[in-house]
């Protein structure tokens, strides 16, 4: 019998995404070259101000869980931004979001359609996860929830936003590349927290 443990390095067993690798024709893969993309401030305020709601997202509206467990401590909600729709769960206590799930170019402000390869990614963000480095990692058990994937199926690159001393952190699907890389395209699905 073989099992796999979650939050590990899977080396590729499996991965659902990985059986078709993408075309990487055009994606960016040097960050450096890339203008800076910039984390929306404003979605981590709300994640950790107490009454982020009343004044920060006035525009929201109530929507279905983009996930299961999403509407958890409060009704789950969505907003536009980068003209993209972006689902978050609340906490009807705090009048704050828990949570955010939606495509990685509504999170980040000048995001390259083309895509991005994933060090790349990292060079021009400098958002590298403590924990997992520079590493593309599998299941954490409660992605596989969100993403709606079977654990080990994927592959997601993780990383911290820091700003103003207020810190969120984030998980992207990543698809494989035919060249062996892993990317982020704009419409990669994005889970902060």
């Amino acid at each position: 019998m073989q099992t796999v443990g979650t939050n590990s390095d899977l080396h590729d067993v499996g991965a659902v995404n990985v059986a078709d690798a993408a075309s990487t024709n055009g994606a960016v893969t040097d960050g450096n070259s890339w203008a800076k993309m910039t984390f929306d401030g404003d979605l981590i305020r709300a994640m950790r101000e107490v009454n982020s709601l009343n004044y920060l997202f006035l525009d929201r509206v109530q929507a279905a869980p983009g996930y299961p467990g999403q509407d958890m401590y409060g009704p789950a909600c969505a907003i536009q931004r980068n003209g993209k729709t972006i689902t978050f769960g609340t906490v009807t206590s705090k009048n704050l979001v828990a949570g955010y799930k939606g495509p990685v170019s509504a999170f980040f402000g000048n995001f390259p359609e083309q895509g991005m390869e994933l060090n790349a990614f990292y060079d021009n963000t400098g958002y590298v996860s403590l924990a997992a480095g520079r590493q593309p990692m599998g299941s954490t058990g409660d992605s596989d929830i969100a993403f709606g994937l079977p654990q080990g199926s994927y592959r997601m690159g993780w990383g911290e936003v820091e700003i103003n001393n207020m810190s969120a952190r984030f998980e992207i699907l990543l698809t494989k590349g035919e060249d062996g890389k892993y990317y982020i395209y704009p419409d990669s699905p994005m889970l902060v927290n």
